[in-house]
């Protein structure tokens, strides 16, 4: 409810809160109907409806909470303070941010009521729907798929399922992550023939890394179909686990696809010459095809994939600002984007749909490394008065796609929900004073976009090879 009388924000619901602190010690507040106490203070998420359809979030800092309260109030003068205007009549009041942009809009409770209340769901209600904070522009699209061209785009939106409408700029924007993550080197002459039918022929490649990772790989391994450009990627502590690591690609393709490789195609590398290695694809009855060792261009399409994966993982951490170690996050959800992102080669379809005969959906993405309010389950939280919440690193889609992968913090814990509010403008590991972007969620604080450091140069996306949610690391 708007309240012209009260000096603060307070909410008697700590199910509100998406950041939460406790008082030292409780406040006395006098109130109309007695004496009552505020126990803390903390952020607040309001989802409110639009005039035009769907919904906006605002955010609310700081808001008080005072248990004993019978409503939420929202204080005017606290509006005011902040610069804020006010405009209305019978009908409506709206606050209003400097810009003149409406904030909040409070109707009559009843008709005729002279109580005006803003009709809004909070954190818990908003997380159950996987709310992004803000509306969805080119540069966020650019970021959820990978950092692609603004051509490669155009392309998505006509070629997966639920893609948003967006505004697409006369220029191609400047990209911190492109500049950094994306080196152009000398391109490999292009393959002009395709295998006829999926699984006909497959490429692979390894790529060593040279920091740990996370979980202490040292490798990746990619596996490459030549008719569809599908592809998939798993991660490796040794070289030697690239047998393991073929195993269970090939029994993925028999179990799943119900039919088997008939090629395969690498560089020769030791990895590939074993005669453990020889034997798995002998037995399988594979033809074995290798180029000549330190002539890359002779696997030409393995090499590229594994180049373009690696521009675009490195793309995405460098422009949430992620440690080294965390590269094998990065080549997963590089591996997932491009699967879903049109190809040239492929008449601009995506792999996903050359193989499963549909284009994908990608409304379940979201910006690599960007903050999200997790919800905590009850087992979780320290006790009842800890947060609903908490500020975590989504790290990519989980296992199996049901769900979302968080870093927590302080600890570096993996942690796995379905239920996240994403602020897809707000990178938790760049430092505050090289923040790429302002917060998506709308903040009377946060109106000044000449106050964002610019971003750098999409490079040019080459329609190179993609892949999947890699397979379990081994």
């Amino acid at each position: 409810m708007l309240d012209s009388g009260a000096s603060l924000h307070f909410t008697n619901d700590m199910d509100d809160y998406i950041e939460y602190a406790p008082l030292s010690e409780d406040i006395v507040v006098h109130t109309a109907n007695g004496v009552a106490f505020v126990k803390g203070s903390g952020t607040v998420l309001l989802n409110c409806p639009l005039p035009s359809g769907g919904h906006t979030t605002v955010r609310i800092a700081p808001v008080y909470f005072m248990p004993d309260l019978s409503i939420r109030l929202l204080s005017m003068g606290e509006f005011l303070q902040k610069g804020m205007r006010v405009s209305g009549n019978a009908e409506k009041v709206s606050i209003l941010q400097k810009s003149g942009k409406p904030f909040l809009v409070f109707h009559p409770r009843t008709p005729n009521d002279t109580v005006y209340c803003v009709e809004s769901l909070h954190a818990r209600d908003a997380m159950s729907i996987f709310l992004t904070v803000c509306n969805l522009d080119y540069q966020t699209m650019h970021r959820r798929l990978g950092h692609p061209s603004k051509d490669v785009l155009r392309h998505a939106r006509e070629h997966t399922a639920d893609f948003p409408t967006i505004e697409f700029p006369k220029e191609e924007p400047l990209c911190c992550g492109c500049a950094e993550g994306k080196m152009p080197l000398r391109s490999f002459p292009p393959s002009v023939r395709r295998a006829s039918r999926p699984f006909e022929l497959i490429h692979s490649d390894l790529k060593s890394f040279p920091v740990d990772s996370y979980h202490k790989y040292k490798y990746a391994i990619m596996f490459l179909d030549d008719h569809t450009l599908y592809a998939w990627a798993v991660c490796l502590r040794s070289k030697d686990a690239a047998l393991t690591a073929t195993k269970h690609f090939l029994a993925n393709v028999e179990n799943q696809f119900k039919t088997k490789v008939q090629k395969w195609m690498s560089d020769g590398g030791g990895e590939y010459k074993s005669k453990a290695f020889d034997a798995l694809l002998k037995d399988k009855g594979i033809e074995i095809l290798q180029s000549v060792p330190h002539q890359p261009q002779q696997n030409g399409r393995a090499e590229r994939l594994m180049r373009t994966l690696s521009d675009k993982a490195e793309a995405m951490r460098f422009d949430a600002c992620l440690p080294q170690s965390w590269w094998e996050f990065a080549i997963e959800h590089a591996v997932h984007v491009y699967n879903r992102t049109p190809l040239r080669r492929l008449k601009w379809r995506t792999p996903y749909e050359v193989l499963n005969g549909e284009a994908p959906s990608i409304k379940h993405l979201r910006v690599f490394g960007c903050g999200a309010y997790v919800h905590l389950p009850p087992a979780v939280r320290t006790n009842k008065l800890s947060p609903k919440s908490e500020l975590m690193v989504y790290i990519g889609v989980a296992p199996g796609g049901h769900g979302f992968r968080f870093m927590r913090s302080p600890n570096n814990i993996i942690f796995t929900s379905a239920h996240a509010l994403f602020d897809e403008k707000m990178f938790p590991k760049c430092p505050t004073n090289q923040r790429r972007r302002t917060s998506r969620i709308d903040d009377p604080e946060d109106e000044n976009p000449s106050d964002h450091e610019p971003t750098v140069p999409s490079g040019s996306d080459d329609d190179d090879e993609p892949r999947h949610p890699p397979h379990q690391p081994l």
